[in-house]
């Protein structure tokens, strides 16, 4: 039986993509609360998250324990984890 769920990768791909279209970079890609983040700026956060990690010495395959609270940098920070 095949898993019908996308890898998470796909989901980095996703953002990337969308924030690299001039037609969907400014479209919502998050709401939280009454804010709401463009993929442009998740994008631009899904990238200080992993050079941060990078920073810090994570590699590639490496397991990372996100203990936040439900929020748009919680999602940014998954992101660049991956």
């Amino acid at each position: 039986m095949q898993s019908t769920e996308s890898p998470p990768g796909n989901a980095v791909a996703s953002v990337l993509a969308h924030a690299a279209d001039p037609v969907t970079a400014d479209a919502v890609a998050l709401r939280y609360g009454a804010s709401a983040i463009s993929y442009r700026e998740l994008a631009a956060r899904v990238a200080r998250a992993g050079a941060g990690l990078r920073r810090l010495g994570v590699q590639p395959e490496n397991r990372v324990l996100l203990l936040m609270k439900d929020s748009p940098c919680m999602v940014a920070a998954y992101l660049g984890a991956i």
